[in-house]
């Protein structure tokens, strides 16, 4: 688990948790609002990953020593679904390097993300999620040259990535639902494209006066072209190491509106 992670994410959300499938390195995430969330976010990850054709389920999990893991909820299930828990020694960042070094990595790209595109600092909740895409879909040098997409589906994401468009650029699009009365309205509403979908055609915009999340397939993107928000800040700042069990919530309550969004998958699994 990453954070707290300052400032909260426009929906409210300070951490998140990732599993990485050690065969074929593919990474998932999800943005959780307090700690105690990663039970739950396990157990989403769980029942997608083993929904699979080939039927393969979750043998060994791998984790460092943290209480996030190592409690009574965690291990009754991991002895009711026969489940390996392999922990790694207290303080001890290094036997865990599968998984540490994709949370730096991924962090390190949700900064130059928001840095390029000049966005607010609420939206690295959907910078990480869209790093996350890219990764999955970048060839790794463990995987000799393969994609951890490739490696989990059996092939290549030729139209995922044929439909990439630079994040954060400038779009416009289409305004759905417009009566015969509405002549003289716009048929096009501003937004910037923050993420990408598994339905290639659509994509994850940010409606700049509605202040909320859209989907849509009908976008004209301007690529490289970035809208500049007014006193926006492009730093995030996290509060906790990967390690510290503190937890400091905040229950003030978020002026944006919330569209949640999900993601998980796995077979022998890393979490940190």
């Amino acid at each position: 688990v990453c954070g707290a992670i300052k400032p909260k994410t426009y929906n409210r959300y300070r951490y998140f948790v990732t599993f990485l499938d050690k065969a074929s390195r593919y990474l998932k995430v999800k943005l959780l609002r307090r700690k105690k969330e990663v039970y739950e976010a396990f157990l989403k990850f769980k029942s997608r990953t083993e929904n699979n054709p080939k039927g393969y389920r979750i043998q060994i999990f791998a984790t460092n020593n943290s209480g996030k893991y190592v409690n009574k909820r965690f291990q009754s299930l991991f002895k009711k679904e026969g489940i390996t828990h392999q922990i790694t020694p207290a303080h001890t960042k290094e036997p865990n390097g599968l998984i540490e070094r994709p949370n730096r990595t991924l962090m390190t790209k949700v900064r130059s993300l928001l840095f390029q595109a000049k966005l607010p600092n609420y939206l690295w909740g959907e910078a990480l999620l869209a790093a996350v895409f890219l990764y999955n879909r970048t060839p790794h040098s463990a995987l000799k040259g393969k994609t951890p997409y490739e490696m989990k589906n059996g092939s290549k994401p030729v139209d995922d990535i044929s439909t990439l468009r630079v994040f954060g650029s400038t779009t416009f699009y289409k305004v759905k639902g417009l009566d015969s009365h509405s002549k003289l309205k716009a048929r096009a509403r501003k937004a910037v494209l923050i993420g990408y979908t598994e339905n290639a055609e659509v994509y994850k915009l940010w409606d700049i006066e509605l202040r909320k999340v859209v989907y849509s397939r009908d976008v004209e993107i301007l690529e490289g072209v970035f809208h500049s928000f007014s006193n926006s800040s492009t730093e995030i700042e996290i509060l906790e190491s990967l390690h510290e069990s503190s937890e400091a919530e905040s229950k003030s309550e978020s002026d944006f509106e919330e569209l949640g969004s999900e993601e998980l998958d796995s077979e022998e699994t890393e979490a940190s």
